[in-house]
Parts: structure tokens; C-alpha cells; sequence
């Protein structure tokens, strides 16, 4: 999370309580260069309103010039398919288009303020990012600019995808329902797999189990070079089907025969 980006959408103005919510929600998960990439889903579920709610408010506030909407695509390796993946979301922290006047109390926490604003470390120290509070603003109006109260209509639109979804609107742990990423297989479901893939085939189990084993070393020793989490292939893409992978480039029909004696052939074109 970017205090800067927190604190600058919980001080700027938007239109609805809506908008001003899926900001501050967009700023939650914002990094240091102010960009962000959650799925439509969790911002729906965070801000518990419906998809088509975060759509139009996300609209609504680029048009509106708060945050800049990038789309993003990924092609499936082995089929050459386009996927979308989360749009990326760039906060133009700074920026006040609707006005600036709830930003001049509102200030990044630099370090330990001396005198009386210094105090809010302690007792107000609940308040986060906000460490310092303009001359003529109390500690209360503070917390009044942060905490928006939601609409009615709001409200409604809550409490209709809460009866859809029957969902909580407040996740205890948000990082903990993203996907996790898998990692590669042990050699054991490699074997076992080989070997089923041999008599399903009618090919020779040694042959087979000799090159699943090639190719287990060769994405695994690819892997620890580049220290990633998954398997890598010799050009260092991501090895994402892997039994499908294994049989397009390390079981064909010249690597299997028999006149190799037993053999492995050298395979790295087909890593």
C-alpha cells in the first residue's frame, strides 16, 4: 500500500460515495508508482456492490481524470489463444480535478511531527497515514473527511449482491483468496504419469520414463537458474500445460525408438 496514494484519495473529491470507495480501494492496493492491477471480482466484492457497478464507476472516474485504465492481455503459449487479464490502474496521485479543498489537512506521514501534531503518533495514532493536521482542523474532522458515509442507494446495491453472493463485504484476509501459484510437479507424479502415458501409447516404459526424466532435470535445472517458482523451458518462458509440454517435445517418435539402445538423445532444442 502507498500512504501517498491513500491519503491523496481519501482527500480528494469525487462525485459519489461510490466513486470516492472503489478509489480508495484502487489506492489500498496501489505500490510505490501508484499502479494497481485487482480483477473487477475483488474490487466487486470489496466494495460489495455488483460488477457491473464497478465498471461504470471505474468509467466514471477516468473520465472524471482520477485514474488512468490500461488494458492488459496474455497469449496461452501453447495454443496462441488471447486471454484478458486484469485491467492495470494508474492513480494520478496529486491531481484534484473536482477541487483540492479537503487536501490541505491531509498530509503523507514523513516521520515523528513535534508539538501538538506530534501527539497524533500516540493516543490518534489509529488515524495511519494522516500525521499532521492543518491549523484550523480538529483530529474529528479529520476522521469525518476519511470516513464518507455511503448513500442509501448504496446501501441498497450492498445489500442486494450480499443476498446474491452471500459473501462477507469485508474479507478477513484479502491476499489470501488471490490465486496462488502453483509450483512444479514432484518427480513422483511425473513417473506416474510417464508410465501411464507409456502403456496408454504402447510405448516402451523405459524409453519414456528416460526422457520424462530428461525433461523433469532440464526445466527443474532452468527453474534454479533463473530462481523462479515454476518450471522454465531453454528459452526461459514458463513451462504452464507441462504433460502436454513433455510429449510435444520430448516424446516423439525419434526419441523413443529403440535403435537409440537405450539412450538419451540430446534434447536441448526441444527444452
Amino acid at each position: 500500500m502507498s500512504f501517498k496514494a491513500m491519503t491523496w484519495a481519501a482527500s480528494v473529491k469525487t462525485p459519489t460515495s461510490t466513486q470516492k470507495l472503489i478509489l480508495l480501494l484502487l489506492a489500498d492496493r496501489a505500490g510505490d508508482d501508484n499502479t494497481c492491477f485487482p480483477s473487477l471480482k475483488r474490487i466487486s466484492n470489496d466494495a460489495c456492490v455488483s460488477r457491473r457497478c464497478v465498471i461504470e464507476n471505474i468509467k466514471k472516474l477516468a473520465s472524471n481524470g482520477f485514474i488512468a485504465v490500461e488494458k492488459r492481455t496474455i497469449e496461452a503459449e501453447e495454443t496462441g489463444t488471447i486471454y484478458n487479464k486484469s485491467n492495470l490502474y494508474l492513480l494520478n496521485v496529486g491531481s484534484y480535478p473536482l477541487g483540492d479543498s479537503d487536501a490541505d489537512y491531509l498530509v503523507v506521514n514523513s516521520g515523528n511531527q513535534g508539538g501538538e501534531a506530534g501527539s497524533l503518533g500516540g493516543e490518534a495514532g489509529s488515524l495511519g497515514v494522516v500525521n499532521e493536521v492543518h491549523p484550523n482542523q480538529s483530529v474529528e474532522s479529520v476522521m469525518e473527511s476519511v470516513k464518507e458515509p455511503m448513500s442509501d442507494s448504496d446501501e441498497s446495491s450492498c445489500s442486494d449482491f450480499q443476498n446474491r453472493t452471500n459473501q462477507s463485504p469485508h474479507p478477513k484476509d484479502v491476499s489470501a483468496q488471490g490465486k496462488k501459484q502453483k509450483g512444479p510437479p514432484p518427480w513422483e507424479e511425473v513417473e506416474k504419469w510417464a508410465t501411464k502415458w507409456a502403456a496408454d501409447n504402447s510405448k516402451s516404459k523405459q524409453a519414456v520414463l528416460r526422457q520424462a526424466r530428461a525433461a523433469f532435470d532440464a526445466y527443474t535445472r532452468n527453474m534454479k537458474t533463473l530462481g523462479a517458482r515454476t518450471w522454465k523451458d531453454s528459452h526461459g518462458n514458463t513451462v504452464k500445460i507441462w504433460k502436454t509440454k513433455i510429449v510435444n517435445n520430448w516424446f516423439k517418435e525419434e526419441q523413443l525408438s529403440p535403435s537409440q539402445g537405450g539412450q538419451k538423445i540430446n534434447a536441448v532444442e526441444f527444452m
